[in-house]
């Protein structure tokens, strides 16, 4: 007789159990409205929580518990999270529980992502390789349809000056033979901004609002300018004094 059983959690793995209900008599179970309670094989009283899970009265005093938890043959390789795939297990994606990383290959569709790292965690927020030198795409791309800013740093921590391994924003060109960084543009008349602002708006400012440090063969800075317009020129510099009131 398959019946229906209230459990939660028995915790303790129990080989058998001997129960009373109201059919049977006994002592562990008085009523239909009474706690359930079971006695193991050492005569121990077990209550536990409650949930529902089936069972078979042997007939004898005793039950049979169907076994409980999922079941089921893990989809895809070693690693790779499950999923439902129509009804059945799925994987994708490979997780190392060794370095708590966690792969995804193709593409990633998401409202919010965002990378937390605890202060004692000496771990990378956000680390991008791409590998795919047959196709060679670009490791990460942000497109901007809004009015925000596609991508800012905010610099809370005191980085290093150094011109090699320091600053906010670090661009390690060493194994690249061609440009380190391009700023491009196609934009015409309609334009209301400069391509490159570098603003220092605090008076007591006093480093350089740009520095080059250059050990090659060629020039430092190199300016290419193609306007035809006779009131457009390759560089101006301007230096705003304070205002002197002079009396006579």
């Amino acid at each position: 007789m398959i019946k229906k059983l209230f459990i939660i959690s028995l915790i303790l793995l129990i080989p058998a159990f001997t129960y009373a209900d109201d059919s049977i008599g006994g002592g562990n179970i008085h009523g239909e409205n009474a706690p359930l309670a079971f006695q193991d094989a050492t005569g121990d009283i077990v209550r536990p929580r409650t949930v529902i899970t089936t069972y078979t009265d042997n007939g004898d005093g005793t039950i049979t518990l169907a076994a409980g938890g999922g079941s089921g043959t893990p989809g895809g390789s070693d690693g790779d999270v499950q999923y439902n795939d129509g009804g059945s297990f799925g994987g994708f994606g490979d997780f190392n529980d060794g370095t708590n990383a966690l792969t995804i290959p193709g593409s990633l569709t998401s409202g919010n992502i965002a990378a937390t790292v605890a202060n004692t965690i000496n771990a990378i927020a956000l680390d991008i390789t791409q590998n795919d030198t047959t196709n060679n795409n670009k490791a990460a791309l942000i497109t901007n349809t809004g009015t925000g800013n596609a991508l800012k740093i905010d610099q809370n921590g005191n980085t290093s000056v150094s011109t090699s391994v320091g600053g906010a924003l670090l661009l390690d060109n060493t194994d690249n033979t061609g440009a380190g960084m391009i700023i491009y543009s196609d934009q015409g008349s309609g334009a209301s901004g400069r391509l490159l602002n570098i603003r220092a708006d605090n008076a007591a400012f006093d480093e350089a609002a740009l520095h080059v440090d250059y050990d090659g063969v060629a020039n430092a800075v190199e300016i290419v300018h193609n306007s035809s317009t006779e009131d457009s020129v390759a560089l101006t510099v301007q230096k705003i004094m304070p205002m002197v009131q002079q009396w006579g």
